[in-house]
């Protein structure tokens, strides 16, 4: 079997396993009320589009530009796994040595963990703010019963700081909606 389509077999595959992966998200939100990564990713890309795209959108698709927002990313995803399974079949064929699959999972726990968690704003490994007051009671030996309650002794900082007018601003738009 050649390169190519030993490639084109694992984007398959990982596209598959997209579709899985998102299937189970919203199943999980049903089932003990977990938030999809996709729904965690709407507000931080609103956050970074410019305001004339946003403005466009709005005016264009009206109610439906939430959901067409979160199919696009529900798409990245799907296509994001395609390629990692692409570059995982293209590891086996290539390398002398086959590469572990956990190694290739691993990647795409990393990328979600280190880049897209903290970009929502929910911080290292999901855990927002509570991720600080974790580490510093850690680090320091120090441990109280408040630790996930919010009213332990942090004074952390809010790990996004973004503009609050515009926020306020999107925010009303889409409430409009």
């Amino acid at each position: 079997m050649g390169v190519r389509r030993v490639v084109i077999r694992g984007f398959g595959s990982g596209v598959v396993a997209g579709l899985v992966l998102v299937a189970l998200m919203y199943l999980a939100k049903l089932l003990i009320g977990t938030t999809p990564l996709p729904q965690l990713l709407q507000q931080p890309i609103l956050a970074v589009m410019p305001g004339f795209v946003f403005g466009f959108l709005i005016d264009t698709l009206q109610h439906a530009g939430k959901v067409v927002e979160e199919a696009g990313i529900i798409v990245g995803m799907i296509v994001g796994l395609g390629v990692l399974g692409g570059a995982w079949g293209w590891a086996m064929k290539v390398w002398a040595r086959p590469p572990q699959a956990l190694l290739f999972a691993a990647a795409g726990w990393a990328i979600v963990v280190f880049a897209l968690l903290p970009i929502s704003g929910d911080g290292f490994l999901g855990l927002g703010r509570a991720f600080r007051r974790v580490w510093r009671g850690a680090a320091s030996g120090w441990r109280s019963r408040d630790w996930g309650t919010g009213r332990g002794r942090s004074r952390a900082a809010p790990l996004v700081a973004a503009d609050a007018d515009r926020n306020r601003g999107i925010e009303r738009r889409w409430a409009r909606l």
